[in-house]
């Protein structure tokens, strides 16, 4: 059983970019339960460094889609993306620095930074998505 399940309402229509969060939020339970199990101060170090892998690339191909859709608030799209990404390596930073690793808070802040990033922002997005692949 996973920690988190998916849910339709996160499906933005566009097959490639939903199967990608699908795979992050995969990841995200992977790491939950890995993070559980014993010696799991070792999985929260690989988590931040599975996550920001992963989400440079998924943010790198849905840049490439809404450039590609037309759609009109792509730059503040992107910043957001930025923001994600520094905001991880802050967490990795301070736990590089004070070996700390607070599992709750680190896993609230990904799963709700995805939710909300889809449901609010990404939704924005399907009118042009769907106008660039002609449906």
């Amino acid at each position: 059983m996973n920690a988190f399940e998916w849910k339709d309402m996160f499906n933005i229509g566009h097959q490639e970019l939903d199967n990608d969060h699908r795979k992050y939020f995969d990841l995200l339970n992977e790491c939950y339960m890995s993070s559980c199990a014993p010696g799991s101060a070792k999985a929260n170090a690989d988590l931040l460094r599975r996550v920001k892998s992963y989400a440079a690339m998924h943010f790198s191909y849905e840049e490439e889609v809404l450039r590609a859709s037309g759609y009109p608030d792509y730059e503040r799209h992107e910043k957001l993306h930025r923001s994600f990404e520094e905001h991880l390596a802050e967490l990795e930073n301070v736990n590089e620095i004070t070996g700390e690793h607070k599992y709750e808070s680190m896993f609230s802040f990904l799963l709700e930074w995805f939710q909300k990033h889809i449901l609010e922002e990404d939704r924005k997005c399907i009118p042009y998505l769907k106008k660039s692949v002609g449906t």
